[in-house]
């Protein structure tokens, strides 16, 4: 995938998306220059809720932390390598998974009852048409990104960070998601 600086993602765990070396988006966040994640908090009730309706009995919550686990290492990695990369944790059960690099998109579906990755993949194309599904995706995500109730985690501490609607820190909650073999 050719150099992209600028990478918004919303996903479930991240894990197929950033750690595994197939994923769609391993090297690109490694060679961004931000990136903005947003991934499902693995404590949360739509973890519990996601867990329960995939019909895959390798699917479990304990599944989903350790893949967040995973993921959170590798971010917290590459933060330190002075990647501009912040990450926030969302509680309600995952609707889209939605990846921007620039002007485009990449967008599907998480089926109550399905894996993602059987769902159709759509792929949209940033135009001049303020009516684009594209404008639209991105509109979702930055409204979800600015949503205080979605704290933000803290890669280096390990802490949820929760702020008021004008950005100011109100409280921290440490989240140890570290698992015995997580990266």
């Amino acid at each position: 995938m050719a150099f992209m600086r600028d990478i918004m993602v919303i996903g479930s765990t991240g894990f197929r998306t950033f750690v595994d070396p197939k994923g769609d988006l391993h090297t690109a966040i490694e060679s961004c220059r931000t990136a903005k994640i947003m991934l499902l908090n693995p404590e949360s009730s739509g973890a519990v809720e996601r867990a329960r309706t995939i019909r895959d009995p390798e699917v479990t919550q304990e599944s989903l932390r350790w893949q967040v686990a995973n993921t959170i290492a590798l971010l917290r990695t590459l933060r330190g390598a002075q990647k501009g990369i912040s990450l926030k944790l969302y509680s309600d059960p995952p609707l889209w998974k939605l990846a921007i690099l620039g002007d485009y998109g990449w967008v599907q579906h998480y089926h109550p009852g399905l894996d993602v990755q059987v769902m159709p993949e759509y792929v949209l194309e940033h135009g001049q048409s303020p009516t684009s599904l594209f404008s639209a995706f991105y509109h979702y995500f930055v409204m979800r990104w600015n949503d205080p109730s979605i704290p933000e985690y803290d890669l280096l501490a390990g802490e949820l960070v929760y702020r008021d609607a004008a950005g100011n820190e109100l409280s921290r909650e440490k989240l140890d998601l570290m698992l015995e073999g997580a990266a």
